[in-house]
């Protein structure tokens, strides 16, 4: 072997694409914990998940296996079939990130290429801002190199989904506590602590912080404690501690959280810090205001949107607290027709944005174009029940009985537990053979919800008076 295929065999396995060389133990044991998750991710219909973890498996395995490309194709379609063009747009985004993937695990042990490194998962957060993975592995690469700050914002990212993953919480609180934002790193750790009662590391970072005014510090190593210098912190934890906070008490901490920001205008989670202050003062517009803020510094994340969506709704709400209902109602409907439309445009994948915008135009009577939204939504699995029962209340307003029958029954095969969903389409459908002239078929219907749930609407009422009938 000559020194210039020494040279290209040593590149090679610095981008890990050598496939003559087999995987170790290790990588093989990693691989396979990986396809179990990513097989039962799938099975649970979170195609989303399994399509991330099938795609850190291609990535991994040197003889770019076929079958797991399959999976990830099959996973991406799966959850992103409502597109325009459904298959072509779905293939064609997901083999450009399976492109950029593959591109960073090539790039990550190469010395000098961290910039590029970032770039690709900040270029994979473009196009799927929820992205697990990349949000971990952007994550780690931050930290690594000194951005606790920009890492520990990508785990808080992380979280807003995956609410209940405390290893990623107590990172986070570490990495806040040592870029002096003791304020969200004590959020994190009481988060821990609400799921995990008594978990010692966390009970102990909080006495930690909370014994401000008694602390010494040469107890501690490390950085992480340079924050609890902060003059004003110990009478801000006092105050935040309070069960119940005067008005003069929210004005300070609202006074001292501006400061932070103004000295951090890029920190979305001091905003939402700043957000949870208004609310406790019920200083709604305040705190629409912020959620404006924050939407439009996140343009791409549709849970910024819809949360903005929920602050606008409950502002109009005290606005308008004293219109007759009916009028109140027709003016919440239209809003949130208009929002949902813009949101739909801007996030046209999204099936739970579609989904919510047909049942607003469900409950503005808007019948065809809600129809045309369920009927879309009646193709991924997760939302098929719940839009086939109003496609059959949809079918009830239109007099075709025979279409909403058929929607029910649909719909009630599709759920195998009695769950409050299945006792709503069962009752509609024997409401619907009520009408149809079928009452042996509607108290068939009834009988089945009468046996796991008596209390459920008024359907002891139907079968006593069914009963009163046949003696």
């Amino acid at each position: 072997m000559n020194e210039n295929e020494e040279q290209i065999q040593e590149k090679n396995e610095q981008d890990g694409l050598n496939n003559g060389k087999e995987l170790s133990g290790i990588e093989k044991k990693k691989i396979l914990d990986f396809r179990r998750r990513a097989e039962a991710a799938y099975n649970k219909h979170n195609y989303a998940w399994a399509a991330e973890l099938y795609c850190e498996i291609y990535v991994m395995d040197r003889e770019k296996n076929v079958e797991f490309l399959q999976k990830m194709l099959l996973s991406s379609i799966a959850e992103k079939q409502l597109a325009s063009n459904p298959v072509i747009f779905t293939i064609k985004q997901f083999l450009l990130n399976v492109a950029l993937y593959v591109k960073a695990f090539r790039t990550k042990e190469i010395s000098g290429k961290q910039h590029e490194y970032f770039e690709v998962w900040e270029d994979i957060l473009k196009t799927d801002a929820d992205c697990g993975i990349a949000l971990l592995k952007l994550g780690d690469a931050y930290e690594k190199n000194g951005l606790k700050e920009n890492s520990a914002l990508l785990l808080e990212t992380y979280l807003r989904k995956r609410k209940t993953n405390i290893d990623i919480l107590r990172r986070m609180g570490e990495l806040y506590l040592t870029c002096h934002n003791v304020d969200k790193a004590r959020n994190a750790f009481k988060k821990i602590l609400s799921l995990k009662p008594f978990d010692q590391s966390a009970e102990k970072r909080l006495k930690d912080i909370m014994a401000l005014t008694s602390i010494d510090e040469t107890k501690f190593k490390g950085s992480s404690y340079d924050a609890i210098r902060d003059k004003d912190f110990a009478h801000r934890s006092q105050v935040e501690m309070k069960v119940k906070k005067t008005a003069d008490d929210l004005d300070f901490l609202i006074e001292a959280k501006l400061r932070e920001i103004n000295a951090n205008p890029s920190n979305l989670s001091l905003r939402y810090e700043l957000i949870g202050y208004y609310k406790e003062k019920k200083d709604k517009d305040s705190m629409l205001s912020v959620y404006e803020d924050i939407a439009s510094m996140s343009p791409g994340d549709v849970n910024v949107q819809l949360e903005k969506l929920e602050a606008e709704t409950i502002v109009l709400e005290e606005k308008h607290k004293d219109v007759p209902k009916e009028e109140f109602i027709r003016i919440l409907n239209e809003h949130k027709k208009s929002a949902y439309t813009s949101l739909v445009n801007n996030f046209p994948t999204s099936v739970e944005l579609k989904y919510k915008l047909a049942q607003v135009l469900f409950e503005m009577d808007d019948n065809d174009e809600a129809l045309k939204c369920f009927q879309a939504t009646s193709r991924i699995r997760e939302y098929a029940p719940g839009s086939m029962n109003f496609m059959g209340q949809i079918f009830v307003r239109k007099k075709m009985m025979d279409l909403a029958v058929e929607q029910y029954q649909d719909g009630i095969r599709k759920i195998e537990d009695m769950t409050d969903l299945k006792k709503e389409m069962i009752y509609n459908l024997g409401i619907v053979y009520e009408t149809l002239g079928k009452p042996d078929n509607a108290m068939e219907q009834y009988k089945l919800i009468f046996k796991t749930d008596v209390g459920f609407k008024d359907i002891s009422k139907r079968i006593e008076a069914a009963y009163q009938q046949s003696k």
